[in-house]
């Protein structure tokens, strides 16, 4: 969990991936989020589950105050470099594609 934190990356809400910061839980301030956030990680302590399953507590850029930060799944959230291989990939794929006629 703590090797993230602070990672930039982008987050999947709804259908919409948005920029985000993995936060700290102690960088956020008390609220529903940070309060869910430590519920859960509490919980998997508790039970020993692996805290690399529990979800992330994310900040979302662009956002109001109110609606900043969220509790995402760990799949949701995708670090910015993971992210930019991700594009190289499927750049490198339509490029290909294009080479060999098959568009």
């Amino acid at each position: 969990v703590r090797e993230l934190w602070g990672a930039i990356g982008f987050a999947k809400v709804g259908k919409t991936y948005m920029p985000a910061r993995n936060m700290n839980p102690y960088q956020v301030p008390r609220g529903k989020p940070r309060d869910d956030w430590m519920d859960e990680y509490k919980n998997a302590e508790a039970n020993g589950t692996s805290l690399e399953q529990i979800s992330c507590l994310v900040s979302l850029y662009g956002e109001v105050e109110m609606k900043r930060y969220r509790v995402v799944s760990s799949d949701a959230f995708t670090p910015y470099e993971d992210a930019s291989m991700r594009t190289q990939v499927c750049e490198l794929s339509a490029q290909r594609k294009r080479d060999s006629g098959k568009e």
